[in-house]
């Protein structure tokens, strides 16, 4: 058996998306959403949705789901939406990267993706599933069977003369003939996709009874994820993937517990503990992972069965160095830099509650800690050189701005939960700050915008 923390490290995951069932917490409502649009013939799943909400676990479940797995249905009560066997899909996951820039790169990928199928065989049964697919999930092997095969060689020679669009349509439906199985193409980080011009068209035309996709991406609407987004609106499945409910986020460390103790690893997290470690993380899982597991670490080294308020607070210290963490340290670094002002207004805007920061308010804030010309510093943040941490909102006059990315409006709050201690220790962030000159340092508490 591995030791108790290699146990601990691998019930949560801070660094992957979650794969397996019995670990995926929350979410009932956007599953049973996804659910439905699956079983709609010709529709078109689309998962939206800040960073770090979990929206490809949700995707990798809605997967497992349609290739016949019944387990996470089970537990949240959604067994209706079972995929029958002549029903079931063989699934495909397609992650895009900054290399898959345009159309025509993602419909290489989606061909790769089919000339990747393999049959794998189990001691009861054969499941067909990708190679992409097989190292992206913990399969179970699911009743299936697989008769037929079809060689590469062949496809080049039927479709050689076709574009990349009819490549992907015919071949699907080859494999389609020959597996009798429909084929789901799950497209994750769609985002990353700068040109998507034409993606919509193409999705219209291709989605159908044989071939369905499943896509995910961050963004707050759907005219942010795709250019042409009007010629999929008919088709189109929007499913925004909110902030968690702080009684989900406490589910994931109910299952991680619950994981450890069929480990013989026997760790409990006290209420008061679970709830402030959910508040903390603000609605994002990421944190909750992340968090979770540094405060489980805690309470092991000291011997302890309980974690409680002091791991939770030990893991909140150790933020600013956690390996998992280090995207966030250097893109604090970036938009800091070696200025006291950037740092101070950067913190005052992480602290505000809602999305919108009124930069008015932060301006009178700021100053009251000596800032001067605070909208300077404002326009830096918003500089590519910086990080463009910031942004003004789409469709807002002019008096907000908003992080481009809301789970680092979390990190830069929390990293300076305890600024006292941290500064004291590793000087994050600027080099001059002391942690007492703004209000409310050292204990992190989210600003309210003031009544209208």
């Amino acid at each position: 058996m591995p030791p108790d923390a290699q146990l601990i490290m691998a019930a949560f995951r801070p660094n992957r998306a979650m794969d397996d069932p019995e670990l995926f917490a929350g979410r009932r409502e956007q599953l049973e959403q996804l659910c439905q649009a699956m079983h709609s013939p010709g529709s078109c799943p689309i998962v939206l949705g800040d960073a770090g909400l979990g929206k490809t676990s949700l995707a990798l479940q809605v997967q497992r789901i349609a290739m016949g797995d019944l387990s996470l249905l089970g537990t949240d009560r959604l067994e209706d939406w079972a995929f029958d066997e002549p029903d079931r899909y063989l699934t495909l996951f397609v992650q895009c990267t900054d290399a898959v820039d345009h159309l025509g790169a993602l419909l290489q990928r989606l061909i790769n993706a089919l000339l990747e199928i393999t049959p794998t065989p189990s001691d009861s049964s054969t499941h067909l599933v990708s190679r992409v697919t097989q190292h992206k999930l913990s399969l179970k092997v699911f009743d299936s069977s697989f008769q037929n095969s079809y060689a590469p060689e062949e496809f080049d020679r039927q479709f050689e003369h076709l574009d990349l669009e009819e490549r992907v349509v015919r071949l699907a439906g080859y494999v389609t003939e020959k597996t009798g199985q429909p084929i789901l193409f799950v497209i994750d980080e769609l985002d990353r996709m700068h040109n998507t011009s034409g993606l919509a068209s193409f999705l219209k035309a291709a989605s159908g009874e044989t071939m369905k996709f499943l896509v995910v991406g961050i963004a707050q609407s759907l005219s942010n994820l795709i250019a042409d987004h009007g010629s999929i609106e008919r088709i189109a499945w929007p499913v925004r993937v909110p902030h968690m409910r702080p009684s989900e986020l406490e589910q994931i460390l109910e299952q991680a517990r619950e994981r450890l103790y069929t480990e013989r690893v026997y760790l409990s997290v006290t209420t008061t503990g679970a709830r402030r470690l959910a508040r903390i993380a603000s609605g994002f899982p990421w944190f909750v992972h992340i968090l979770g597991q540094e405060a489980f670490l805690s309470a092991w080294r000291d011997g302890s069965k309980i974690v409680g308020d002091l791991h939770v607070a030990a893991a909140v210290r150790e933020l600013a160095t956690n390996r998992f963490a280090q995207t966030m340290a250097d893109r604090c670094q970036q938009a800091v830099r070696d200025s006291v002002n950037r740092e101070r207004l950067l913190r005052t805007m992480a602290r505000w509650a809602v999305t919108d920061v009124p930069t008015g308010d932060t301006y009178r804030i700021v100053e009251g800690m000596g800032v001067t010309n605070p909208s300077v510093y404002k326009g830096h943040l918003a500089q590519a050189t910086y990080g463009r941490v910031i942004e003004a909102p789409p469709f807002q006059e002019r008096g907000v701005v908003r992080f481009t990315n809301e789970m680092f409006k979390i990190y830069c709050r929390l990293r300076h939960r305890y600024s006292q201690a941290s500064m004291t220790r590793s000087r994050p962030l600027g080099t001059h700050t002391t942690g007492r000159d703004w209000p409310g340092a050292g204990h992190g508490a989210p600003v309210r915008p003031p009544p209208p």
